[in-house]
C-alpha cells in the first residue's frame, strides 16, 4: 500500500494527504486491458 502512496506523491509532487479534510465521494473502476486488471481510483 504504501508503494502506491508513494507513486501518487512522486507523480503529483505537490499532493499531500495531510491537506485533505473531507472527501464527499469516491469511485473504484476495475477493468482488464490487455489480460492485465486494472484498478482506477477516483477520489
Amino acid at each position: 500500500m504504501n508503494l502506491k502512496i508513494d507513486l501518487v506523491k512522486r507523480t503529483l509532487s505537490d499532493f499531500s494527504f495531510m491537506d485533505v479534510k473531507l472527501i464527499t465521494d469516491f469511485h473504484l473502476k476495475i477493468f482488464e486491458e490487455n489480460f492485465d486488471k486494472k484498478a482506477v481510483l477516483d477520489i
